[in-house]
């Protein structure tokens, strides 16, 4: 009997961790909203609302929603049974609001929830008693909006209902493919090669009363918000084998089949680029800072994939395909399709993202049909004669040797009569004491005293002599590593090519050392330091984060190699330049810095450099050039993009902001320039700041080259304000002609230093 209860027992307590494991799994839901049909009769296409709005039939939510459902559960473990559709009539205003609330109320904390909706999309007045901070709500038009006083779901309305997932600790991802959909949703027309979801502008909510209306932020809370385009443009149809699907929505459905487990941002990416193929003029629009490295949905770190680069242009010569100078690529680089392994060559970089291409073996004829698929992959890639980024290892010491050493440098370093410092924007050393490791077993401590070109050998750490020579001066104690450290990095550079980074065999030649330092008497830890110590002879960071050892190789090895990488690409910024071949042509437009804080300070616009202290703001404009004397056509556009690079080697896109609308430039009204306002910044850090203006004639696909996290630790940011709020909301960015006269592309670059309140550079 007592073995019988005893099995009970384990039996009730088996059960009772099974169920406690199934209670903290988390569930995955959807909320698939899809709405063609808004007359209620397939016969007729369009009809007058009761607010009188003229509404037409859509045809392509249906298999918006039919397409993005399944492609959730195969690739993202969503269970059938756990994905709610509306569709058409099903989807009325109070449905789709309802359903939101009973999927909030099933959700738990860890649980993920997908929100989805394909249909017509608007904008709604305010009123004195209904204002929000924009002035206008973003809408969706619920399959009901026909009946009387049916209103559309605006975005304060949605706001205050996504909010309800959020406070439960539910990953909440927004997908929206209407018009005007930037902070929303999508709109359209008949159904036709260009068609759009739009409907006109919503009056305001009568019978409510909402004043001074600020809704949070969901990306900021940890949510992903997906737009089909922004607040003031139109999301297309586009037709496939025959079948009508909204441009986004396939486009982006066709980004996941490519690479599921991708990072959020480079779904975002690939989708701008499928959208750009099918020359459709909108640009979706992604907010979710915490989210972009990420899956789509927040379950886990999203993975990379090797770029494939698809045909831009091969209906007739030059052919072109959507890859540039901020891919990597470089005049002479071949790549393969990997399906036909047809092969082209690259023939100029013509852009950050174009360049040019000959076909070097074709087995088929590409026809603008059926180019879409064509994704050419890297096969091999020419050698960069002059790579902007030079490091120097040097010789690893052995184990034992390197204990030797260590242990001497560590009683020096007991003496409290030396200022021990390391090097940085702020502190720069007065004499500079490292060991130079000839051999892996041989090798001489050296001296080398500020601004001296003889260099001090010393055999005796401990001599009275070297001892004299540090008193009260600021001394970098500077220490080699390990062989085995040398050998990794060194594998490590063969195996991942890098164009910008060239491994030299002198100090001399070198930008960047790889060195060590103790951080007190028992901790060393290794990084890369620039090799001119002033910050006044360089432009790029002092030197990126030390890591300690720690007896594990491959995991400081990776370190350095991250920190390495962002050195390259801030050297290749700073190195590159615009290919004007006339040097009389010149962009009569620049941006100009002025510090609003001290008036009396001077302005960067005909400069390239000024200073300033580290609290003063500084307002960044979009200005004509007045020293150019040419007239520039408003006819021709470049795409605009500002961003900044601070001494700790941050780079920040600043302008336009990340994942939101490009603007193009000229900003003309009427005859006249009018300057634009970019944004005001504040230094935190005192040093070095580069702002660079970069018009080229093609959006940027690829963003994320503009922020890079620095090479040192920084909490340091630069704070944009309202970057252009009033064109955000007047200009159509998809207007762009052609660019002849100044190629594709071009550079313009304000230095800025940073100093204390006193104005001494530290």
């Amino acid at each position: 009997m007592k073995h019988k209860y005893f099995l009970i027992l384990v039996s009730l307590l088996i059960y009772s961790l099974m169920n406690v494991h199934a209670q903290t799994k988390p569930n995955r839901y959807m909320l698939c909203v899809g709405i063609n049909n808004y007359s209620g009769d397939p016969k007729l296409s369009t009809f007058k609302t009761w607010d009188d709005r003229e509404i037409k039939n859509l045809h392509g939510c249906l298999n918006d929603v039919d397409t993005i459902s399944k492609l959730f559960q195969k690739y993202y473990q969503f269970d059938k049974a756990n994905i709610v559709k509306l569709l058409d009539q099903q989807a009325s205003r109070n449905a789709i609001m309802d359903s939101l609330k009973s999927m909030a109320a099933r959700c738990r904390k860890g649980d993920y929830f997908v929100f989805f909706y394909s249909g017509h999309g608007s904008t709604g007045f305010e009123n004195n008693n209904q204002t929000t901070a924009k002035g206008y709500r973003n809408t969706i038009v619920p399959a009901n909006a026909k009946d009387k006083n049916v209103y559309d779901i605006d975005n304060v309305e949605f706001n205050a209902l996504f909010l309800n997932f959020i406070k439960k600790g539910v990953k909440l991802t927004v997908i929206t493919d209407c018009c005007h959909s930037g902070t929303n949703t999508r709109g359209a027309t008949l159904f036709e090669a260009d068609s759009s979801r739009e409907v006109e502008s919503a009056p305001p909510h009568t019978n409510t009363v909402i004043e001074n209306i600020h809704t949070i932020r969901l990306d900021s809370l940890g949510a992903l918000t997906i737009g089909a385009c922004q607040d003031n443009q139109e999301s297309k149809e586009t037709t496939v084998s025959g079948k009508a699907y909204g441009a986004f929505c396939i486009s982006f459905c066709k980004a996941i089949t490519e690479w599921p487990m991708a990072s959020a941002e480079n779904l975002y990416e690939r989708t701008l680029a499928k959208i750009g193929l099918i020359r459709k003029e909108q640009n979706p629009n992604m907010e979710g800072s915490k989210r972009l490295n990420l899956d789509i949905i927040g379950s886990k770190e999203g993975e990379y994939r090797r770029q494939a680069f698809p045909l831009y242009q091969f209906d007739h010569k030059p052919y072109e395909i959507k890859g540039g100078f901020l891919d990597g690529l470089m005049d002479g680089d071949i790549l393969v399709e990997q399906k036909s392994k047809d092969s082209i060559r690259i023939l100029a970089v013509l852009g950050p993202s174009n360049a040019s291409f000959e076909f070097i073996n074709q087995s088929k004829t590409y026809k603008f049909a059926n180019g879409f698929n064509a994704q050419f992959s890297v096969l091999n890639l020419v050698s960069n004669t002059e790579p902007p980024l030079k490091i120097f290892l040097g010789n690893g010491m052995g184990d034992e040797q390197l204990k030797t050493i260590t242990a001497a440098a560590k009683d020096l370093f007991q003496n409290k009569n030396i200022n021990w410092m390391i090097p940085s924007v702020k502190m720069v050393p007065e004499a500079v004491l490292f060991y130079k490791a000839d051999t892996v077993v041989n090798g001489q401590w050296k001296l080398n005293r500020n601004k001296s070109l003889a260099t001090k050998n010393i055999t005796d750490l401990k001599s009275d002599e070297l001892i004299s020579l540090l008193n009260k001066k600021n001394v970098y104690l500077q220490l080699p590593h390990e062989n085995s450290l040398t050998e990794s990095i060194t594998k490590k550079l063969a195996q991942k090519i890098n164009r910008n980074i060239k491994l030299v065999h002198s100090i001399q030649q070198a930008d960047y050392v790889l060195a060590g330092h103790l951080v007190d008497s028992s901790k060393i830890e290794y990084g890369w330091e620039n090799t001119h110590l002033n910050d006044s002879t360089t432009d790029l960071p002092i030197a990126t984060d030390f890591f300690p050892l720690n007896g594990d190789t491959n995991n400081i090895t990776d370190s350095l190699m991250n920190r390495l990488t962002i050195l390259s690409k801030l050297a290749y910024w700073l190195s590159i330049e615009t290919p004007i071949k006339d040097s009389s042509l010149r962009f009569p437009y620049s941006i100009s810095i002025k510090n609003i804080t001290q008036k009396n300070k001077p302005d960067a616009d005909r400069k390239t450099k000024m200073r300033a202290d580290m609290p003063d703001l500084l307002e960044i404009n979009f200005v004509e050039d007045k020293y150019t004397k040419i007239k520039w056509d408003t006819t021709l556009r470049l795409f605009i993009y500002l961003f900044s690079m601070d001494p700790k080697g941050n780079m920040n896109l600043i302008f336009p902001q990340p994942r939101t609308t490009v603007f193009d430039y000229p900003w003309i009204k009427g005859e006249h320039f009018e300057p634009s306002y970019l944004a005001t910044v504040k230094h935190t850090s005192p040093g070095k700041y580069h702002y660079f203006l970069l018009a080229c004639k093609d959006q940027v696909i690829n963003r994320s080259v503009f922020n890079q996290h620095g090479v040192k630790r920084s909490a340091d940011t630069i704070t944009s304000n309202n970057p252009l709020e009033i064109l955000m909301s007047d200009n159509d960015s998809g207007q762009r002609g052609e660019i002849r006269t100044f190629g594709n592309w071009l550079l313009k670059r304000v230095d800025i230093i940073t100093e204390d309140k006193n104005g001494t550079k530290k």
